[in-house]
């Protein structure tokens, strides 16, 4: 009964200072601010507690004992991570809690500073310092026999480390140990802890299915009067609402997690329920209240010093520029300075995280030429996967690269990929289709388009012992199967057929919305044409192969007469010329390309060229002109 505990240390309190006995005050004391932070409902009435300590006490003072001493300095140090993390002097606090840790031999002492300084830094978004004490707490402290909410008190803070280090196995090894010695021990102190980390890594990792699990038994530990823990809950399934696209409840969610942050004064807590609001607001649509909501929360995170809470607001800052059609500069101004700031602190991850949103901010980041190293880096930890409805930059970091035009190439990051003369041409021909049809196929059509003269089973047969030969030399994740289909992962491959389509389909667009900006179609253009290194697996008469090649051709043929047409239509010859002239030295070179870059060179008055434009549509391509 934490509150009825309270009442017998404030009448302690009033008795010690009565007599002035600083020593029963202090433990008195830190009693008071125990009872707050173990109850975890209102910190607001721990104001007058912070202020009378400040008055009588300083981090460099001198306590009456160690004992004393090390319990104070705890309470202090934790009480203002809670309710004052803004405070001028939380860092000399935490210092002084640091070094009467090292020198403490009191394991239960040990873990709790440690846990709570872990919680702090990580706060702070200083990862590296948080996994120095993680180290530590596996090197320093020894359980104790029977000591079982020691134990799960370790495997709560190992898990919370785990997770915000994308050691999702570990996080989750780590919950579930500590509930079997729960179930044991009967020892149910730290359960709920436990159950939020596995939580976090779950929705962090994008596996639904166990973060529901998790949230359930969450909610069913959940007690009303733990009003915070009522606010965290809801503030998880905000979380999971969020990344399933369902923005409604989790709208209702965070506003309902927010609420109980403010009315308990928990700053903290605030910052993280209005950046997720933040960032639910922006997928509705509504630019300035998410900006107002993310105003305040890094407000609060430069108030407490957290490059944890700048770094996601700059995310967020920068979300709602693209989404909201700001001008592109601003965005990468903004995205310059928080990527920096992620990569000093080594931030991977946040507890509101969305692939798509980060994918989004990292393509930004690699077509900007900006903190490009920590983009990919990002993007490779996190398995990240660009927009579907968008060109890939350039600079995505593909694990693979299936190279067709012109001949199979194969880079396997960046480097070229030999195999042996001995690799059976089959094991080469899967690779080859699944990249020229660079979707799910199923297993029916590359048996047939593979052995076409093999009877069914024989053909299946050779199909899985070609599939599991090309995963040994490509590797598990490189080719993924689901309900008899196959594909190359589109998270680990990438195919130049796939650059090609998705790059034409952009520039189309940009064309058939009678885009101003014939720029960014000639850079398109470009692009696509760089691709073009030679036809599609020359050689190759393969039914799939042929078909794909014809569509390649005169989808690229198409592209380039009504570029050209377009480059026209604004008087811009010198432009259009230069995309009939591009034509021309693929292996495009159609009667109509040659006509339209004649009369083109006619209107610049490029007589000279004209005329050996005709010599040449006479004589090397159509000799009976």
């Amino acid at each position: 009964d934490l509150p009825a505990s309270r009442k017998q240390y404030i009448r302690a309190f009033e008795l010690f200072s009565k007599d002035q006995a600083v020593p029963g005050q202090l433990m008195s004391w830190t009693g008071v601010i125990e009872t707050f932070v173990f109850q975890w409902d209102d910190f607001t009435g721990v104001d007058p507690w912070i202020e009378w300590l400040e008055g009588h006490f300083e981090p460099t003072s001198v306590f009456p004992a160690p004992d004393v001493e090390a319990r104070t300095v705890l309470a202090m140090f934790s009480v203002l991570m809670f309710r004052r993390p803004d405070h001028p002097h939380i860092k000399p606090w935490f210092d002084r809690l640091q070094a009467l840790t090292q020198a403490s031999n009191d394991p239960r002492f040990k873990m709790q500073s440690l846990s709570t300084s872990i919680y702090y830094l990580l706060w702070c978004g200083q990862n590296a310092e948080a996994g120095i004490l993680a180290e530590r707490i596996r090197q320093s402290i020894s359980i104790p026999t029977g000591a079982s909410p020691l134990a799960m008190h370790r495997k709560v803070v190992e898990a919370l480390y785990a997770w915000h280090s994308l050691d999702f196995r570990s996080a989750y090894q780590l919950v579930d140990e500590g509930l079997t010695l729960a179930e044991q021990t009967g020892a149910q102190l730290f359960v709920h802890q436990l159950l939020s980390q596995g939580a976090y890594a779950a929705s962090s990792e994008g596996n639904r299915e166990k973060a529901e699990t998790y949230l359930e038994k969450i909610s069913a530990l959940t007690r009303p009067e733990r009003r915070l823990d009522v606010s965290h809950l809801h503030y998880l399934r905000a979380g999971e609402a969020y990344r399933c696209g369902q923005f409604p409840a989790a709208l209702e969610h965070v506003r309902a997690a927010l609420h109980l942050a403010v009315q308990l004064g928990a700053p903290f807590p605030q910052a993280l329920c209005r950046q997720g609001m933040a960032f639910v607001l922006q997928a509705t649509g509504r630019y300035d209240d998410a900006l107002t909501e993310n105003a305040e929360a890094y407000r609060i995170g430069r108030a407490m010093r957290s490059d944890y809470l700048e770094f996601v607001s700059g995310l967020i800052e920068a979300n709602g520029l693209l989404l909201s059609g700001a001008p592109l500069r601003d965005a990468q101004d903004v995205l310059k300075q928080t990527l920096s700031l992620g990569r000093a602190r080594s931030i991977v991850n946040f507890t509101f995280w969305h692939a798509e949103v980060v994918s989004r901010l990292c393509a930004t980041a690699l077509e900007s030429g900006i903190e490009t190293e920590f983009a990919r880096s990002l993007i490779v930890k996190r398995k990240l996967r660009p927009d579907p409805k968008s060109v890939p930059p350039e600079a995505w970091p593909w694990r693979y690269r299936i190279l067709t035009l012109g001949g199979l190439r194969i880079l396997r990051d960046g480097e070229s990929v030999t195999f042996s003369r001995k690799t059976p041409r089959k094991i080469l021909d899967l690779l080859k289709m699944l990249a020229v049809t660079a979707a799910w196929t199923s297993r029916q059509e590359l048996a047939e388009g593979l052995w076409p003269d093999a009877d069914g089973d024989r053909a299946f047969h050779a199909l899985e012992t070609a599939l599991y030969r090309l995963r040994q030399l490509l590797g598990e994740n490189a080719i993924e199967v689901e309900d008899g289909r196959l594909r190359l992962s589109p998270v680990h491959c990438r195919t130049d057929v796939q650059d090609f389509e998705s790059l034409l389909e952009r520039a189309e667009q940009l064309l058939m919305a009678g885009s101003a900006d014939a720029d960014a179609i000639f850079r398109l253009t470009r692009r696509i044409a760089g691709l073009c290194g030679g036809t599609l697996l020359p050689g190759e008469t393969a039914p799939w192969v042929v078909s794909t090649r014809d569509r390649l051709h005169h989808s690229w043929c198409r592209h380039l007469e009504r570029f050209g047409r377009y480059l026209e239509g604004r008087d811009l010859w010198e432009e259009a010329a230069n995309v009939y002239r591009m034509a021309l030295r693929g292996e495009f070179a159609l009667e109509a390309f040659y006509r339209r870059l004649i009369a083109a060179c006619e209107r610049l008055g490029h007589a000279a060229e004209a005329e050996i434009l005709r010599l040449q549509l006479q004589e090397k391509v159509f000799p009976a002109v």
